[in-house]
């Protein structure tokens, strides 16, 4: 369904209304005339011009200069001495960590 953009802003201004309300969408839709079908269908149209707007849209980052550690870390858990050294394998470390927690 194509809607003038005048009709959209009606629309829009209904769904945010509602969530606002805290009334259920029953309740809320008897009060102002319209179907619960109707905020049903255009809340998940938003909901889905949303998803696509943020799909499509350009989101700004930051570049973060990664500083590096020479130092070696010990890791005590559970009794187990475990030694990490600069470099290390974040994954490895983190399944290791599993297994040594889950021993115990």
């Amino acid at each position: 369904m194509r809607l003038s953009a005048d009709e959209r802003k009606v629309w829009e201004a209904r769904v945010a209304d509602q969530k606002k309300s805290g009334m259920s969408r029953r309740v809320w839709c008897q009060q102002h005339g319209v179907t619960t079908h109707q905020l049903i269908y255009w809340t998940q149209q938003f909901r889905e011009d949303s998803k696509t707007e943020d799909i499509c849209a350009f989101k700004p980052v930051q570049i973060v200069e990664q500083q590096t550690s020479c130092a070696e870390i010990d890791i005590h858990l559970n009794g187990a001495r475990i030694q990490v050294q600069p470099g290390f394998d974040a994954r490895t470390l983190s399944e290791v960590l599993k297994v040594v927690a889950s021993a115990c």
